[in-house]
């Protein structure tokens, strides 16, 4: 009964001692703190000390070695120097569940740091001689990460070949999903399985690194974002401390983060590293110019954000000496019409001429081709104070309008009629707000000629619909004008958006066959598309 007491004391102290030896450690001043999380900051400087740890196995067998997790300290496989704790002796494990699995660092730039690798090890007896049993498979994984397969065993002995995988991902390059994973092989003269446990692989949002420079109402190209490896469309991003794109204002923009709001990775967030530095609008500077460093598209796919895409579009500060242009047919028979799945639409935008509209540029020539540019409240000829403050009292079923007798402009439930019409197996609804998203209905709607190539491959469409939608670009308050050639955008009804200033828009762009919807301010200038009573 002493002995036993003894042990049971013994064994209580040293558990308080590694307690208070990985607790201490947070309290050492040595610059870097600590973080059982595996994140530590050094608060006098730049560096980063991120110690992580992967998962632990889900499962084990007693007597024979087990992988233990893969530990990193910035990023670098740290191979010794290290202890664990509440793990088992990963050589020789004994039966037991281990949970809370930690390793402590004594050595090297992540000293004295602490991590937890997630999951649950159980370790089972040695099995039978003619006993199937798979092993060793990690309970977490990521997209597009290699992972490695679970030992299968027959008996104590492994198999090496044979083995027959179900519900089972791709392992040097799994997908996102849940999988239920087990083995079939020959053991003891017979086919048999066994199951290796649950894997779970997680999307993976990454976003590569911010530019450094760019310059004041000069659009700015963003980071690539990708989801599992694919590119995935600013249309689809929200982004966090970064400036607006397509129009920056000049400051320091650091931490820059994006979240995906669609897709696999929706819900998830990836930080971009690196800062930019936007410098205010020189009155010397060229914008636009095949010189400078920022592109003026302001959608990228897959692209550099340091190089200038293959088509530009003109992007222009206004001239003080140019005049208003009040032309622009108001005879909507000038504008043709198709039906599409019952609805009548107009096939050009429209161009009439309102106080407040715009030609792209200034250029007349411009509202021959593409239509007038107009802020919301003129385009649904309200008063100039519905851009800041909802009038959604005032938008009625079929709301006129600038459009001409007869017509309207287009609700957000019937831009979706449309989509859905054209892209029905590859679209989908969201419900807060309630709009569609599709993923090829650019290509079916946007005009066979006049869209800019996107490195090399054309953005123009099928226009199988005779929609022959153009990229009309898009202007703002202050007189500037950007991606023409590149996109095109148009407004809806919708007013119905907390805060009161903004409103839904619905358009396409030349680099994806996606026809999506998007925030705008109101007092922005985008295009009219009208539709039939």
């Amino acid at each position: 009964m002493i002995t036993q007491l003894f042990k049971l004391t013994l064994s209580a102290v040293l558990v308080l001692a590694i307690a208070l030896t990985i607790s201490c450690s947070s309290d050492k001043d040595d610059g870097r703190g600590s973080d059982f999380g595996g994140n530590s900051n050094n608060e006098s400087g730049s560096v980063t000390y991120a110690l992580t740890c992967t998962a632990v196995p889900s499962t084990g067998i007693a007597s024979i070695a087990i992988i233990p997790p893969t530990v990193t300290c910035n990023g670098t496989v740290v191979s010794s120097g290290f202890d664990w704790v509440r793990a088992p002796n990963w050589s020789n494990p004994a039966i037991g569940t281990y949970n809370d699995i930690l390793v402590f660092v004594s050595s090297g730039e992540c000293k004295d740091k602490s991590a937890k690798c997630s999951g649950t090890l159980t370790v089972g007896a040695a099995p039978s001689a003619d006993q199937l049993t798979c092993t060793g498979m990690p309970a977490t994984g990521f997209a597009g990460t290699a992972i490695t397969q679970p030992t299968v065993r027959c008996g104590v002995n492994t198999v090496a070949t044979g083995i027959t995988w179900a519900n089972a991902p791709v392992w040097a390059n799994p997908a996102a999903n849940t999988y239920n994973v087990s083995a079939t092989a020959n053991c003891g003269g017979s086919s048999k399985t066994a199951s290796c446990g649950e894997l779970t692989v997680a999307s993976v949002l990454a976003c590569s690194e911010v530019p450094q420079y760019g310059m004041a109402a000069m659009a700015i190209t963003p980071p690539a974002v990708t989801c599992n490896g694919t590119a995935v469309s600013d249309s689809l991003l929200d982004w966090i401390d970064a400036p607006d794109w397509s129009y920056p204002a000049a400051g320091t923009y650091s931490d820059i983060s994006v979240s995906a709001s669609y897709g696999e990775c929706s819900g998830k967030t990836a930080t971009c590293s690196g800062t930019l530095t936007v410098a205010p609008a020189s009155s010397s500077s060229s914008i636009g110019s095949s010189s400078s460093n920022v592109p003026p598209s302001s959608s990228s796919i897959g692209s550099s954000s340091s190089s200038v895409p293959p088509s530009s579009s003109s992007s222009t500060l206004p001239s003080s000496s140019s005049s208003e242009y009040t032309g622009g047919s108001c005879n909507a028979a000038d504008y043709g019409a198709v039906n599409i799945n019952g609805q009548i639409w107009m096939v050009k935008n429209w161009g009439c001429y309102a106080a407040g509209s715009k030609c792209y540029d200034n250029d007349p020539a411009n509202c021959t081709k593409y239509g007038r540019l107009y802020d919301w409240a003129t385009a649904m000829a309200l008063p100039a104070s519905c851009n800041s403050s909802s009038c959604v009292s005032q938008i009625k079923a079929k709301h006129q309008g600038v459009c001409p007798t007869g017509w309207h402009i287009p609700s957000t439930g019937e831009w979706d009629e449309l989509m859905e019409y054209v892209d029905s197996n590859f679209g989908s609804f969201n419900t807060t707000p309630q709009y569609f998203y599709s993923l090829t209905a650019g290509r079916y709607l946007k005009a066979t000629d006049g869209w800019n190539d996107y490195y090399g491959i054309s953005g123009n469409g099928t226009d199988d619909y005779g929609f022959s939608a153009l990229p009309g670009g898009r202007g703002y308050s202050s007189g500037y004008f950007d991606d023409v050639g590149n996109g095109g955008e148009w407004w809806s009804t919708y007013d119905n958006r907390d805060p009161q200033r903004y409103t839904w828009y619905w358009f396409m762009r030349y680099s994806s066959e996606h026809a999506l919807w998007y925030l705008n301010d109101k007092i922005n200038l985008s295009s009219v598309r009208c539709l039939k009573d």
